[in-house]
C-alpha cells in the first residue's frame, strides 16, 4: 500500500497519541470501489490496492489544479512517467494502469464521463521470468524415483511421460 496512505496513530518520540486524518473519499471514487466489489466480489485487498493507486493518482492530479474526472490522458501519461522516474517498476506500472482502466471504464459507463483517458495507453512491457532449472542431484532423484521391479513404478515415475516409455507401450505388458 502506498505509504501517503498509511498514517501513524502514535507517535515515537513522545508516546502521544496523534489524532487520525481521514479525508473525505472522493464519491467517484467511492461508487466505483462498491460497485467492484458488489460485481467482483472483490477482496479487501484488490480493492485496497485500487483504493491507493486512484488515490495517488488523485493526489498527483490535485497538486496540478485537476481532478480525477478531468483526467486527461496527457497527464496520466505524465503521473505513470513521474512514477518511472521515482524508480517504480514495470510490473507496478502494469498494475496501476490496470487500476485507471477499470475506474475509467466504469465512469464512462456510468455516464460521468464522455472519454476513456487511458483508451490510447499501451501496458508496458512486462519481462517473463525464466523458469527454475534442476540441479544434476534433483535430476538424479528423479530417475532414481522408479521402482523398477514394479510395472507400474515406470509408468508412475515423475519423469515418465519425458524419459522412459509408458507401460502400456511396453511389448511385454
Amino acid at each position: 500500500m502506498a505509504t501517503a496512505l498509511k498514517r501513524s496513530v502514535y507517535t515515537r518520540t513522545s508516546g502521544a497519541a496523534v489524532p487520525t486524518l481521514r479525508e473525505p473519499a472522493d464519491p467517484a471514487l467511492q461508487r466505483f470501489l462498491d460497485a467492484v466489489w458488489l460485481e467482483r466480489g472483490l477482496s479487501p485487498n484488490t480493492l485496497a490496492a485500487y483504493r491507493a493507486d486512484l488515490t495517488a493518482l488523485a493526489r498527483w492530479l490535485e497538486d496540478r489544479d485537476s481532478a480525477l474526472l478531468k483526467a486527461t490522458r496527457i497527464e496520466l501519461l505524465g503521473f505513470i512517467a513521474a512514477r518511472v522516474e521515482g524508480g517504480s517498476r514495470p510490473r507496478s506500472t502494469a498494475r496501476q494502469l490496470s487500476s485507471f482502466r477499470r475506474f475509467f471504464r466504469f465512469m464512462v459507463r456510468e455516464g460521468l464521463i464522455e472519454l476513456d483517458p487511458t483508451a490510447q495507453i499501451a501496458m508496458p512491457k512486462i519481462g517473463r521470468s525464466l523458469p527454475k532449472s534442476l540441479t544434476e542431484a534433483e535430476v538424479d532423484s528423479l530417475l532414481e524415483a522408479p521402482t523398477v521391479s514394479d510395472p507400474w513404478g515406470i509408468a508412475t515415475a515423475p519423469c515418465s511421460k519425458c524419459c522412459t516409455p509408458r507401460v502400456f507401450e511396453s511389448p511385454n505388458w
